[in-house]
């Protein structure tokens, strides 16, 4: 092979990531062109929405009917978080390696191992009309953002598509979300299976609510469960015979990791059927922490046990189910693995990143 010859990867390779280096060096944006840059124009409402913000940049949206206000919702998940938006639905779907490159295909094997969108299909089945309507506006408005939007320099810089957003991808994304904490704990503990005080080891983390005792780290994988999971958290709530206004208090604090950009997006809303305050996570249509003009709620992790681990090594071979899924990894070719699954459930130690 001739010198030119070897040359010719390495130049593709940067001339990949030329367009991203922008967003090493971002340009400083006001906020009147970042609000500037939202693209309202052509945007599918039926009728005239009004969006205000503060000077956080929180967005106060008046639409008057339901299924506009859902567009609007959309359009500004799109807008303010469209490229985490894209990463969370890779991150959720086992698709890291399309921006990661090789390095993250063992990654991608243990997370859709996990399978968060497996339970997409039978949730989407049994939603009601009304539901699916609201999901559909949303929908409608981010993908429209994404699709017309200013390409956010990460976006560029991570090879992120302007690939649509659909129902599938958002409870993938609100299922990594929401993952459970008892995960954190099976995965750091499954490299000890075989040591005489695992039995001990595995009723002591049982007993303690889901809280990894003799934890052990699960490199990239346990960071990225970790990132998103609630470590614990507190609500305080009051009566209103013991409050001074005569009215009921709650105050709630969700223990989620650091992220950057965080986990929430801060949002007002008012409809017909709507008129409410609070946090969503970006990607998904619904208020998580908020209160409107009656009611506030909040999250707090009860660490039920809504997970659990079997052995599966005495199962006929017939009670397998063997997948072949192709990971396509960035600058390199596919690779394919093999995912299998049980009635139990996927079988979590075929990943090379969880030993035992």
């Amino acid at each position: 092979m001739t010198a030119a010859r070897r040359k010719l990867p390495l130049l593709l390779a940067l001339l990949v990531l030329l367009p991203g280096c922008a967003a090493l060096w971002p340009r400083a944006t006001t906020v009147d062109q970042r609000l500037a840059a939202l693209p309202a124009a052509g945007a599918p409402v039926s009728r005239p929405v009004e969006i205000r913000w503060n000077d956080q940049m929180v967005p106060w949206i008046t639409a008057e009917t339901d299924a506009d206000l859902a567009v609007a919702l959309g359009l500004v998940h799109g807008h303010l978080r469209g490229a985490q938006v894209q990463l969370m639905r890779l991150v959720a779907q086992g698709r890291l390696s399309e921006v990661a490159g090789p390095l993250a295909a063992d990654v991608d094997h243990a997370l859709r191992i996990l399978g968060f969108g497996r339970a997409a299909p039978a949730v989407i089945a049994a939603w009601p009309a009304e539901t699916r309507a609201f999901v559909d506006g949303f929908l409608r408005g981010l993908n429209h953002a994404i699709a017309h939007g200013p390409r956010p320099p990460e976006a560029t810089l991570l090879g992120l598509s302007r690939e649509p957003v659909t129902a599938e991808d958002m409870l993938a994304i609100g299922r990594l979300a929401g993952t459970d904490i008892n995960w954190l704990a099976f995965i750091s503990l499954l490299p000890s299976r075989g040591r005489p005080d695992f039995p001990e080891l595995w009723q002591r983390t049982r007993e303690a609510g889901g809280n990894p005792v003799g934890q052990q780290r699960a490199g990239l994988l346990g960071e990225i469960l970790a990132g998103t999971s609630r470590s614990g958290s507190n609500t305080v709530a009051v009566t209103a015979a013991r409050s001074a206004t005569g009215g009921a208090l709650i105050a709630n604090d969700p223990h989620l990791g650091m992220n950057q950009p965080n986990l929430w997006l801060a949002v007002g809303m008012r409809s017909p059927s709507f008129h409410a305050v609070g946090l969503m996570v970006p990607g998904l249509p619904f208020l998580g922490v908020g209160r409107n003009p009656d009611v506030a709620w909040g999250g707090t992790n009860l660490r039920a046990a809504s997970s659990d681990l079997f052995d599966v090594a005495s199962l006929p071979p017939e009670a397998f189910r063997t997948e072949t899924v192709r990971i396509r990894q960035r600058l390199w070719f596919a690779t394919e693995r093999q995912l299998r699954t049980t009635p139990l459930g996927p079988v979590m130690t075929d990943a090379a990143l969880l030993p035992g």
